[in-house]
């Protein structure tokens, strides 16, 4: 049940070399309704549909308080990296671990979570919502869970719209565990963080998956399949451009620059693998059919332009957990099949499109002439209700020589012979 019942995840986790994850046609398992719907920072979301750019808060619940059982969770932090003092737990040598965590959802989405130093410590239940100065959206505590190390539960998490996390204090030799900048830790948060903003299990013979009920040092963070559950929820890094308006207009498209002549410029770049390493953030995506993306570039002077769009991703298998005889092969390249459109300074004259490579295919536009400097405007759409992750391609080269000018070199050329 979602809505006025608070749903919440137990999660076993136990390190694991193998993978298990899941998916259906789509891949993920995020249901539109589960995203947040009101916060902190942005009050009450108007049409919250997927895909919207959101502020999530998020704060650490003191010793003590918290409810029944009371937190431990800065004692237990304490104990697993020490040398750490004083009310600002910025300066704690672990803060880094949630920093981190959160901020890695920050590089690849349109999810703004912030830090909020306070907590009043009140139990988490359903109307406890986030206030800025007081609260924070998502809270963590940590306390015993079941009294094991390992296996055992390792966190759980509510999902929105009360997406608080409980950590198991038993677990020291796991949460302590400094091997790959705390990768472990890192990952349980991400997870747990994964749930706190709508997303469910899934599970996979075949491919890296974060939201999978079991934790793994193999990858680190969210892999393809998470980020694009993400950006269905809450749309890519640029969703959150211009005050979170978004790139959907001429007048605040995500701008790439002065482009040189013959040096092609790419974006979206790392969406071709199910697996994603902690530097890779070049993703972009249309989340649905009614998702618009502007990019604008400036040039010096009169040239050709080359564009191509190209839907990216892998297919790799997907099912909801608890079902890994109903995994079904989700190609991430074919989801939404996507629209190519140049326009001139204005932001609405336009110069070319192309929209008849169909589902899953490249869309071209090519040499087409440049009248004069300033900055041209490229927008790109998609059919289909579903997220499509692409990789768009821009080249200026220079214009042809006229058919007079070859003819007065050819001219020239006999003279001088």
């Amino acid at each position: 049940m979602r809505g006025k019942k608070q749903r919440q995840h137990v999660i076993a986790f136990t390190l694991s070399a193998a993978l298990c994850i899941a998916g259906n046609a789509h891949g993920y398992q995020f249901p539109d309704s589960s995203r947040w719907t009101v916060t902190a920072t942005d009050g009450l979301i108007f049409n919250p549909s997927q895909g919207k750019p959101t502020t999530v808060t998020w704060s650490i619940i003191p010793d003590g308080r918290g409810g029944s059982p009371t937190s431990r969770l800065v004692s237990f932090f304490d104990s697993l990296y020490p040398g750490g003092s004083g009310s600002d737990l910025t300066q704690r040598p672990w803060f880094f671990i949630f920093e981190e965590s959160f901020g890695r959802f920050n590089e690849l989405s349109g999810l703004n979570f912030v830090f909020e130093p306070n907590d009043d410590g009140l139990a988490p239940t359903l109307g406890n919502v986030g206030i800025v100065g007081v609260r924070g959206d998502i809270r963590f505590r940590a306390h015993p869970i079941d009294g094991q190390i390992s296996p055992n539960i390792a966190a759980r998490a509510f999902f929105p719209p009360n997406g608080d996390i409980t950590l198991d204090s038993d677990n020291t030799d796991f949460y302590g565990n400094p091997e790959f900048e705390s990768r472990g830790a890192r990952n349980i948060f991400m997870h747990e963080i994964g749930h706190a903003i709508g997303m469910d299990h899934v599970e996979s013979d075949d491919a890296f998956i974060l939201m999978e009920p079991k934790i793994t040092l193999d990858f680190d963070g969210p892999q393809l399949d998470d980020i694009r559950a993400i950006h269905r929820g809450y749309g890519d890094f640029y969703e959150k451009s211009n005050n979170g308006q978004g790139n959907d207009t001429a007048a605040r498209a995500t701008p790439l620059g002065n482009l040189a002549m013959n040096a092609p410029l790419r974006i979206g770049t790392d969406a071709d693998d199910t697996v994603v390493l902690r530097g890779e953030s070049d993703f972009v995506s249309i989340d649905d059919d009614s998702d618009i993306d502007f990019f604008s570039f400036t040039i010096d002077s009169a040239s050709q332009v080359n564009l191509i769009l190209t839907p990216r991703g892998p297919t790799y298998l997907q099912a909801q957990q608890g079902n890994p005889s109903q995994q079904v092969p989700v190609n991430s390249a074919s989801q939404s099949d996507l629209s190519l459109v140049l326009l001139d300074r204005d932001g609405q004259t336009l110069l070319a499109s192309s929209d008849l490579a169909g589902l899953g295919m490249t869309e071209l536009i090519s040499g087409v002439a440049l009248d004069g400097p300033g900055t041209y405007f490229v927008r790109i759409g998609g059919q289909q209700n579903a997220v499509q992750l692409y990789e768009l391609r821009v080249q200026i080269v220079p214009e042809p020589a006229s058919a007079m000018g070859l003819v007065l070199g050819l001219s020239l050329l006999r003279r001088r012979c």
